[in-house]
């Protein structure tokens, strides 16, 4: 029968996340394959070194040292996590952006027999997620200065925003715009029933569609024939 800690050990080598094993006195004893790619260390000369030759790690902005979350897990004795903008300072001086996990390895008794050290690269999330930010404010300052009306709806067809254009042309307000129904606006006009379905049918299957026709009086302005373009703008996750 394979002893608990050998199948421990096999565990964490097998990690798709990198992985850094203690003692109780914070010396390694195991790094993993993606932990040897990101810190630059061999595992046969990272073990024995205590945790902050071969894991050191700083804040991005002031460049100080982060407090070192294994030796937090030996004092406290519960799962720490890294501080937002993080970065290792690798074996060949390189600097990668990580979040970490380090929690406790328990003996049979509960004692505690080392830390388990689980990080990862987050460069390209962070990347990612700028992009995003990019993207949203560009999207913003597209749709606030758009010609044509222009209207956000939520995955239940609510308004989220509409552009000072929308406003103008059908003589409405944010109040009695924003957070309501597209089919409650104003007496009904928007109340098309193809316009639900082709609608539905953009969040359902995520297509899009352009040049759909209306005619349709409104109480202020009269008459107006419209041209219905959309498309589903991906959420956050979904990138």
């Amino acid at each position: 029968v394979e002893e608990p800690r050998s199948r421990l050990g096999a565990t964490l080598l097998s990690l798709g996340d990198a992985v850094i094993a203690t003692d109780a006195r914070g010396q390694i004893t195991l790094l993993n394959p993606m932990a040897e790619s990101l810190t630059g260390w061999a595992m046969h000369d990272a073990i024995g070194l205590p945790i902050e030759s071969v894991f050191r790690i700083v804040n991005e902005v002031t460049r100080e040292l982060v407090d070192q979350p294994v030796r937090r897990v030996i004092e406290l004795g519960i799962l720490q996590k890294l501080p937002e903008r993080s970065i290792l300072i690798t074996k060949d001086g390189l600097e990668l952006s990580i979040d970490d996990t380090a929690s406790p390895i328990r003996g049979e008794r509960g004692s505690l027999d080392g830390v388990a050290l689980i990080f990862r690269d987050i460069a390209n999330r962070r990347d990612l997620e700028k992009g995003l930010e990019d993207t949203r404010r560009y999207g913003e300052v597209i749709g606030a200065t758009a010609r044509d009306p222009l209207v956000l709806l939520d995955e239940d067809l609510r308004v989220k925003s509409a552009n000072h254009s929308f406003y103008a042309t059908f003589q409405v307000s944010p109040e009695d715009t924003e957070g309501r129904s597209l089919f409650d606006l104003g007496n009904g006009q928007w109340n098309i029933p193809r316009l639900r379905v082709i609608l539905e049918e953009l969040l359902a299957e995520d297509t899009s569609f352009d040049d759909f026709e209306v005619d349709q009086v409104f109480p202020v302005i009269g008459p107006r024939t419209m041209l219905f373009h959309a498309r589903k703008v991906p959420r956050e996750g979904d990138w």
